[in-house]
């Protein structure tokens, strides 16, 4: 599934989501969030490096994180 329809699907089955039920929610399927620190320039780290950048507002988990799939080890 896309992100976005994770996304949707996590709002859907809460009342009141909150970042800790969105990271679980997110990384049962496969992805990591991490709260983005420090300026929104281009440096990047490592599989952090290809992520979706998403912006959150509201009273409970506002602020700017990076989303991206875990990749799987190479055997």
């Amino acid at each position: 599934l896309k992100v976005s329809q994770l996304l949707l699907r996590a709002i859907a089955s809460h009342k009141r989501l909150t970042l800790a039920a969105l990271k679980k929610e997110l990384g049962n399927a496969g992805y990591e969030v991490r709260r983005k620190c420090g300026r929104l320039s281009g440096e990047r780290s490592g599989s952090e490096g290809k992520g979706l950048h998403l912006r959150v507002t509201g009273s409970e988990a506002a602020g700017y994180f990076r989303i991206w799939k875990i990749p799987k080890p190479k055997r």
